[in-house]
């Protein structure tokens, strides 16, 4: 347009001075000067001047206009994609990483514009019922397209990593990152297993579990459980044994060991037998099945033959003294020389090379002080370093103090009730405890106590001497 106009102008510029270059007659009443001449073409160029500016103001506005819309195209871009180490994945720049942005990144993976009601958990990628900053990591890995050399999220480089064949499955190289979890899901460099065998082996059978033929390839990890070779039969526990709270039980078979927690034991000990009622005691026992341990003595030699019927039940056996004399404190050398003739006798009568025994008056008699200052100190730690091992009780049943049979069960049951683990004191020379065992028995088998012997492994109950 501006064009237009200067050749006008100029046009008649020129006319006008030819025309009175041509006609001066005819041009009298219109006086052409210099200064008119110089007035047209300012005038002109002003107008060419004010054309221009307002046609370079269209174009600088539209030239902003666009590189508005590129700056806000880049800004756009730039907040779609946070790629900060503490917030990978933040696309909606809220400092978090969420299931908005797992969605908002999942729509750019798979370019969605819109979300079928019909998806229940859309963007969960880990399918663990939840929409998680895992899932929206995952979600951008997909989003940028991440399966090449670098890991751009974060800067880290891939090497290649060789995947060796198995029995099932082809070998493959493909590009892991050093530094964080990523895998390319490109796979080259694809071979084929050669030169696995296959070797069938059998697993014995044993209490818990049946046997089976297994093929085990001799160059890589592949097992093949096949079928079951054998059942597990003709198995058989030992007895158990107790602990505190737990009791085991190992199958002679194959060495499986089955254990139980939480259980409420009791041990029944006798002392100063065997005597006149000793038998009728191990009747009793044999009645409800139950087992229990004999601290024994050589008082009356005439029952000395009960000692094998003890060990002939299943009880346990140990060293209480040959005479029960307390003069057998006045030195080691005096406690020994009784301990170990009674030692022998067992030895002598059942076979039984015992190592549990109990201290006459318990290990924190006092009346041991009679006799010898320190002596219980010195036995207990003697006896110890020697292989022995000594047991007291945490329930007295009180029939050392004339009980009846019935108040002897009682007061037996009422400390029991108060213990997970009850090691009961008794005297089988004595009639009313021997018939007050039935009674003790029965609550315990009614209330879910299991009746245990002392052995090697039982957990210690030691009074600490106090001479």
């Amino acid at each position: 347009m501006k064009n237009y106009v200067k050749k006008a102008l100029t046009l008649l510029l020129v006319f006008v001075l030819s025309f009175q270059a041509i006609y001066p007659s005819l041009a009298k009443d219109v006086p052409v000067t210099k200064e008119s001449t110089t007035e047209i073409q300012q005038t002109t160029e002003k107008q060419t001047e004010k054309e221009t500016e307002k046609e370079t103001e269209k174009e600088t506005e539209k030239e902003t206009e666009k590189e508005a819309e590129s700056t806000t195209e880049a800004e756009s871009t730039t907040e779609a994609f946070v790629f900060d180490e503490a917030k990978m994945g933040d696309v909606d720049g809220d400092g978090l990483v969420t299931s908005s942005d797992a969605r908002i990144l999942l729509r750019v993976a798979v370019k969605l514009e819109t979300l079928k009601e019909d998806v229940k958990i859309y963007g969960d990628f880990d399918k663990n019922g939840k929409i998680t900053s895992d899932d929206a990591r995952t979600a951008l890995r997909i989003a940028v397209k991440l399966d090449n050399v670098q890991c751009i999220l974060h800067g880290h480089k891939t090497k290649p990593v060789k995947i060796a064949p198995t029995c099932t499955e082809k070998g493959y190289t493909v590009q892991k990152c050093q530094r964080c979890s990523y895998q390319s899901e490109t796979k080259t460099d694809i071979t084929k297993a050669t030169g696995h065998k296959l070797v069938e082996k059998t697993t014995k059978a044993t209490c818990t579990e049946d046997g089976i033929y297994t093929s085990v390839c001799s160059v890589c990890s592949y097992v093949a459980k096949e079928k079951v070779a054998e059942k597990a039969t003709g198995h058989s526990f030992g007895v158990w044994v107790l602990g505190d709270k737990t009791k085991t039980r190992t199958c002679k078979n194959c060495g499986y060991k089955e254990t139980a927690k939480n259980v409420k034991t009791i041990y029944l000990t006798f002392d100063d037998g065997p005597g006149p009622y000793t038998e009728r005691l191990l009747k009793y026992l044999k009645q409800y099945d139950v087992k229990a341990t004999f601290f024994v003595t050589n008082q009356s030699p005439k029952y000395k033959y009960v000692l094998k019927e003890i060990v002939k039940d299943g009880h346990a056996i140990g060293v209480h003294t040959k005479t029960h004399e307390w003069s057998i404190y006045s030195s080691r050398k005096s406690y020994l020389k009784d301990f170990n003739a009674m030692h022998k006798i067992i030895l002598d009568e059942t076979g039984v090379d015992t190592k549990i025994f109990r201290f006459p008056g318990g290990t924190n008699n006092t009346v041991s002080r009679k006799y010898s200052r320190g002596i219980m100190k010195d036995l207990a730690s003697y006896m110890t370093k020697q292989g022995y091992i000594y047991f007291d009780w945490n329930i007295d049943c009180g029939d050392t103090s004339g009980y009846s049979s019935s108040k002897i069960a009682q007061t037996t049951i009422n400390q029991i009730k108060k213990r997970h683990t009850s090691v009961v004191l008794m005297h089988d020379l004595k009639r009313n405890t021997v018939e007050a065992v039935k009674t003790i028995i029965e609550y315990g088998l009614k209330n879910g106590y299991e009746f245990a012997v002392i052995d090697e492994s039982t957990p210690r109950v030691q009074f600490k001497p106090v001479n």
